[in-house]
């Protein structure tokens, strides 16, 4: 049984105080829904393992964080992105990345990157405020009759400050959960999380699905009259996400001796870090796929005839169950594989869930095409979460920072050159979203590539 009352000691920035107080509720609930080795011993990490519910569903059906989400591009469309237009949506939502990792190096400079909780607290906080801008500025727009440059370019802006915030409290979130979550049971703490956090979603999006109006016929635009559902569901996970941020500060402090530990010049910690610089290539290669599948990946699920509503309630009954499956299976991967024969799966099954949306013929076939995507993206989000913990340095934000910084270089350089080469395609290329998907496939079999070698050559010096 878990003691009724525990001492709590919170330190670092927020201030110093160590007092006996109640257990907190969240902490016995988890326990007895299957947590109780995870929190047992570590008062307030209950919080840490249901924060992410509103998170999640956020991201999910918004496409913050992500921007991979296929209402997001329907909600561009409906306010007037061109195909050339989407090209827009990854170039912005890395380039925030990028500029995040430059922040978080420029705080290392300082003291003020060095407690990881408070800097993901404030950061995380700033930008879900800021993707309130998604909605509001074109909901003002359209009622001032703007132009569509004008309604657009104020959603991608949106984006950008939106990425930059998030995603600099996401690099401080990878050494924040390393230093409290010991390591023998972290594939437990992702499973754990993950698993209730798309449950809930899975249930949001069935309802998503009931609830918006219905599809257009293959090779069409979304009907008009979805605009002002998906921009009231946006409002509403928007302000959820926002009003749970007081959840993460409740969490575990950073240990003082992890906040205090010397932080070498990146040149030296990455020359001492055997496997980051692979993991680094790949990182880059997926994530340049993922710039693409983003924004193309919904209108080649378009010009089959899938509509948002059908999508939706597709997404309920299939995709987030495999996902949860994908979750299961990659939490008992971690523990007993590790990060990188795991992170080696994960890259197969993306690379044939992209083959099999290429090869779908109709929207008949979506409900199979999304079990395996599916399983596969319910492995990724642990698999690299995972590989990065066993490789970073305790404490050093730097590491998962510069996974962040580089991924979007490649994502940005991927964009651009769609952002010019598309246009050109579309004169010459029939099936421009069906040809764009093919060249993200590509990259991710080279990204498979570079892992195995990689995991090949790790396994010769290990042997001598």
């Amino acid at each position: 049984m878990l003691p009724p009352y525990s001492v709590v000691t919170q330190a670092g920035s927020w201030g110093d105080r160590t007092s006996i107080s109640p257990l907190m509720w969240i902490d016995r609930l988890t326990s007895r829904l299957g947590a109780r080795r995870i929190v047992q011993g570590r008062p307030g990490l209950g919080w840490l393992l249901t924060e992410c519910i509103p998170v999640l569903m956020w991201a999910q059906v918004t496409g913050a964080l992500f921007g991979e989400s296929f209402y997001l591009v329907t909600y561009l469309t409906l306010l007037g992105a061109t195909t050339p237009t989407l090209a827009l949506l990854p170039l912005v939502a890395y380039a925030g990345n990028f500029a995040s990792a430059l922040l978080v190096f420029a705080r290392h400079r300082t003291d003020a990157g060095r407690d990881a909780k408070r800097r993901c607290v404030i950061d995380t906080g700033i930008g879900r405020v800021l993707w309130l801008g998604t909605i509001l500025w074109p909901w003002l727009g359209l009622h001032l009759g703007w132009s569509t440059p004008v309604l657009l370019g104020g959603v991608f802006a949106s984006i950008f400050f939106t990425q930059v915030a998030h995603a600099a409290g996401g690099s401080a979130f990878v050494v924040w959960t390393q230093a409290i979550v010991p390591r023998e049971l972290r594939g437990r703490f992702w499973v754990w999380r993950n698993c209730v956090s798309f449950a809930t979603t899975a249930v949001v999006v069935l309802v998503m699905g009931v609830l918006l109006p219905k599809g257009s016929q293959p090779g069409a635009l979304p009907d008009n009259n979805q605009l002002p559902w998906l921009m009231g569901i946006f409002t509403v996970v928007t302000l959820m996400c926002i009003a749970s941020t007081w959840m993460l500060a409740k969490c575990p402090d950073m240990p003082e001796h992890v906040q205090d530990a010397p932080r070498p010049p990146l040149r030296v910690a990455l020359a001492t870090t055997h496997g980051y610089g692979p993991l680094l290539v790949f990182n880059v290669l997926t994530v340049a796929a993922m710039a693409i599948s983003m924004a193309y990946l919904p209108a080649l699920l378009h010009a089959r005839g899938v509509g948002t509503a059908a999508f939706a309630a597709a997404q309920g009954s299939t995709f987030f169950p495999a996902m949860l499956g994908g979750i299961l299976l990659a939490g008992w991967c971690l523990s007993r594989l590790g990060g990188h024969r795991l992170l080696v799966i994960t890259a197969a099954l993306l690379l044939a869930s992209d083959g099999a949306f290429l090869l779908m013929p109709d929207a008949s076939w979506l409900a199979p095409c999304l079990v395996l995507s599916g399983v596969a993206k319910g492995l990724w989000g642990i698999a690299l979460i995972g590989r990065q913990q066993e490789l970073c340095p305790a404490g050093d934000a730097r590491f998962p920072a510069l996974l962040v910084g580089l991924g979007a270089v490649g994502a940005m350089a991927t964009a651009a050159v769609m952002r010019v080469g598309v246009p050109l395609l579309e004169s010459h290329v029939a099936l421009i979203a069906w040809s764009l998907m093919a060249i993200a496939a590509g990259l991710r079999a080279l990204a498979l590539l570079v892992l195995s070698i990689a995991g090949r050559a790790t396994a010769r010096l290990a042997h001598g």
